[in-house]
């Protein structure tokens, strides 16, 4: 994804603020380095569009270098949320139909019955202990105002079905720009919008102050033209291998979405390319991140020579493929009681 030229300016500047006045006096001024350095820190996770610099883990917590570091301006940025939401009166979460749930981030006394899954979107924000221990609970940071690659999205999506236990749960610090558009692609993702307008219209219908930047809709737009394409292979655990199967093709993970490859297209003339040597390797490595085991590489070099297979009948073939402690972990993590990976 391109640099978030703005906020990584904005911070930028600030953290250059903050060294300009180090070694003035009085002495004190020192400690500024502390500051400085936390602000250049968010500034090269703007630029670079991505949350790592945050530290925070799958579990939700955040290790204990990137809270040192980033101790200023995670002090700030949990003071705006505390003043925003103590002076702002709107609801804590705001209920979408009978399957999902949108919300800033909760306190443990805000926390509503039957929620099956939580997906909390915050990089600089934890959540509260007792909704970390939540068996639902799954963690995918994504910087204030911003967005993830469409692929991910996508790939994110799909790992969270509907529940009969309850709803899905997914919130950012305010409930307005990140789990907007997580809501918004899940609601695509499980058939219960039409389109991005539509997504989006459910989700202001009942939380009036959601708003996406510019570059959040055209994720989302990326996220519901992958999600078309994908209808064709039905079944979740096949849409997940086809975008496995795309990305090994394209060698990277695209901008503007993801090569995907067509139900009937030929398998073996696609593995045979030149121009896309090493897709085995690739494709065992994607499944292997995904699903928690690897396609055999030598299983996937013998589909070179059958011309003859379509991707429907390879991605197909390739299910049985994930070894039984695979499929228990995937249902497992895919079961209404336990979402984690």
């Amino acid at each position: 994804m391109k640099p978030d030229w703005l906020f990584g300016a904005a911070f930028l500047l600030v953290g250059l603020g903050f060294f300009g006045s180090v070694g003035r006096e009085p002495p004190w001024t020192w400690w500024l380095v502390w500051p400085g350095i936390s602000f250049l820190i968010v500034a090269v996770a703007y630029l670079r569009v991505s949350s790592r610099p945050f530290g925070k883990r799958s579990d939700g917590a955040r290790s204990a270098i990137a809270t040192g570091l980033l101790l200023p301006y995670l002090a700030l940025a949990r003071t705006v949320w505390e003043l925003q939401t103590r002076l702002w009166r709107e609801s804590p979460w705001n209920a979408i139909g009978e399957s999902l749930i949108v919300a800033r981030r909760l306190r443990a006394s805000e926390f509503p019955d039957r929620a099956a899954a939580i997906l909390d979107l915050t990089a600089e924000l934890c959540d509260p202990d007792r909704i970390r221990r939540h068996p639902g609970y799954r963690c995918l940071p994504i910087l204030d105002a911003n967005g993830i690659d469409p692929v991910v999205l996508v790939q994110s999506v799909l790992r969270i079905p509907p529940s009969s236990e309850g709803r899905i749960l997914i919130h950012c610090a305010n409930g307005h720009g990140r789990a907007a558009l997580v809501s918004a692609a899940w609601l695509l993702a499980h058939g219960f919008a039409g389109s991005s307008a539509d997504a989006l219209g459910q989700l202001r219908a009942a939380r009036p102050a959601i708003f996406l930047r510019r570059r959040q809709r055209w994720i989302l737009d990326q996220a519901a033209t992958i999600l078309r394409r994908l209808e064709v292979y039905g079944d979740a655990v096949l849409r997940r291998l086809a975008l496995c199967l795309g990305a090994a093709v394209a060698g990277r993970e695209f901008e503007t979405g993801i090569l995907l490859l067509d139900a009937g297209s030929m398998i073996g003339p696609i593995l045979k390319a030149g121009e896309h040597a090493g897709i085995s390797g690739r494709f065992s490595a994607k499944v292997e991140d995904e699903f928690g085991t690897a396609i055999p590489v030598e299983w996937l070099a013998s589909c070179e020579k059958d011309a003859g297979l379509s991707v429907r009948e390879f991605l197909d073939a390739c299910v049985p493929l994930l070894d039984a402690d695979s499929a228990n972990r995937l249902a497992r993590r895919d079961c209404a009681g336990d979402h984690r990976r």
